[in-house]
């Protein structure tokens, strides 16, 4: 969703009119003491807003996501329970037909018997996880960040993934910034949603803030594709920047988003 489109703000009313309840709960796997073994040669890194699946299925959006294959994905807009999303888990929907270990992070409640939120899906183990929430007056709903490290093997990775508010974005990118403050401390990704586009203030602030925008590098286009712009992210830090090898927008309109992912060549990460 983008603050400008009419018909983002009319389905984001539409939602708030029965789900206006904050749920602070973490749904965490178990985690690992310590990174250990050999790090992976490459690794693949994507984003996907799918909108609860309510444009086509949960189940086509979790097959279209195995033709990309990601190791690490941001989810956006999935829902647990709720009538508006089918009534299941969708991250696990998606976790469980592909393999991946599930992080979701609630953030309203839907019409009392359900919840909506983001997740992060991981294939590589888990080392730790924080939640943290973003709340600023006149938002739309509320909105947070999952805060997680995964091992690459031996090698920690940090890795934020968010959906920054659809009308007041900016406190969000505000508190990204300074979760990174000054710099990023080792391998950084921050992965989502963050309606705005890559001229706006929150991105542009991002890049002063020594991250790199990778589908703006190797492959620029709209990602929320509705309304012809790109708000759809996966940023890396000074390390991961030089490891990067590519990027792509995926093609398939199974949501008002489309997916986007990065590789990483990790042969010589530090």
């Amino acid at each position: 969703m983008h603050r400008h489109s009419l018909f983002a703000v009319l389905a984001l009313a539409s939602a708030l009119a029965s789900s206006c309840i904050a749920n602070d709960t973490l749904k965490v796997p178990d985690t690992v003491p310590k990174c250990v073994g050999s790090v992976p040669g490459t690794m693949r890194v994507a984003s996907y807003n799918v909108a609860s699946g309510q444009k086509s299925s949960i189940d086509q959006i979790a097959d279209y996501i195995g033709t990309f294959s990601p190791d690490i994905i941001a989810l956006q807009e999935v829902n647990v329970g709720a009538a508006g999303g089918d009534g299941r888990d969708q991250p696990a929907v998606i976790a469980d037909k592909l393999g991946y270990q599930k992080i979701y992070a609630a953030t309203v409640t839907r019409g009392g018997i359900g919840t909506y939120g983001i997740a992060l899906l991981s294939r590589y183990p888990i080392l730790s996880v924080t939640r943290i929430d973003m709340r600023t007056q006149w938002e739309a709903e509320p909105r947070v960040i999952i805060d997680a490290t995964v091992c690459a093997g031996d090698k920690p990775i940090r890795v934020l993934a968010t959906h920054t508010d659809v009308w007041k974005p900016q406190p969000g990118f505000d508190q990204i910034a300074k979760l990174l403050a000054p710099h990023p401390s080792g391998p950084t990704l921050l992965i989502g949603d963050l309606n705005e586009q890559p001229t706006e203030a929150g991105p542009l602030e991002l890049q002063g803030d020594s991250l790199h925008d990778l589908i703006g590098h190797f492959a620029e286009g709209p990602t929320f594709w509705s309304d012809d712009k790109r708000i759809d992210y996966v940023f890396a830090d000074d390390t991961l920047n030089a490891l990067a090898t590519g990027g792509a927008i995926g093609q398939e309109k199974l949501s008002d988003h489309l997916p986007v992912w990065a590789d990483f060549n990790l042969v010589k990460l530090q």
